[in-house]
């Protein structure tokens, strides 16, 4: 036993370091109670190890893409270049839903946001097509911006569509939403997009046009691929409902 008055003090046991390196085994006084071991570390340059951030999980739902969107930047306008960040680089889905989803909304009134907007589509789908890991966007892109205000208005006025049709989508037929099926997919969106630009002087063609490309961008997403193939036939209604409005 130690007396209540020995100073609180820890030695090594043996005066060396365990055999690990890393730790040893010292002695603990403690009052009016028997000597005690604990393990304690020593603080090594052996024991530090890197480890690789843990992967950005890309959304899955649109609720969740929502919610990624109202939390980009930190300003009271938000670029482009913000809102693909918090995506994630390697969301191919998402990244093709998000101006889709735009082209839709009353953002689409915005001069000239057909025309990025197609622009973001193009280069996102054919960076799917030919397989690339990461998406690729130029600078002048993803310098665009937003007001925050308008991206929290719509935001907030498509959360009760969007938690809807989270329930009525889930993984079906996935093979589909993968390559080489997925080209299916991919590939009308670019018809789609490269149709928007020349077409925006005609009221309401872009919105049509971005619809097919929004179901066609949810199915990649939620790897739907009962809810492709449905889009699939829309989109080409959607292509014959735009030539009859021209013509």
């Amino acid at each position: 036993m130690l007396s209540n008055t020995t100073p609180a003090r820890a030695e090594s046991v043996n005066g060396r370091r365990a055999s690990n390196g890393h730790s040893a085994l010292i002695r603990i006084p403690t009052r009016n109670r028997p000597v005690t071991r604990r393990l304690i570390p020593y603080p090594s340059t052996a024991a530090v190890r890197e480890y690789p951030l843990p992967k950005r999980v890309p959304p899955k739902t649109l609720t969740a893409i929502l919610r990624t969107l109202q939390g980009a930047g930190k300003r009271t306008t938000v670029s482009v270049g913000e809102l693909t960040d918090a995506l994630g680089s390697r969301s191919f889905g998402p990244l093709l839903l998000l101006p889709s989803m735009i082209l839709i909304t009353p953002l689409s009134g915005i001069p000239g946001a057909p025309t990025v907007g197609a622009i973001i589509i193009v280069l996102v789908a054919l960076q799917m097509v030919v397989g690339s890991n990461k998406v690729w966007l130029p600078e002048f892109i993803r310098k665009r911006t937003l007001r925050r205000t308008k991206i929290d208005s719509v935001a907030k006025r498509l959360k009760p569509a969007a938690r809807f049709i989270d329930r009525i989508t889930s993984r079906r037929l996935a093979f589909l939403t993968h390559r080489p099926f997925s080209l299916l997919l991919v590939i009308p969106c670019i018809v789609l997009a490269l149709a928007m630009p020349p077409l925006e002087i005609v009221p309401m063609t872009s919105t049509i046009l971005a619809s097919g490309v929004f179901l066609l961008a949810l199915a990649l997403t939620a790897q739907d691929g009962l809810l492709g193939l449905i889009a699939l036939l829309l989109t080409v209604g959607a292509v014959v409902l735009a030539l009859v409005i021209i013509f």
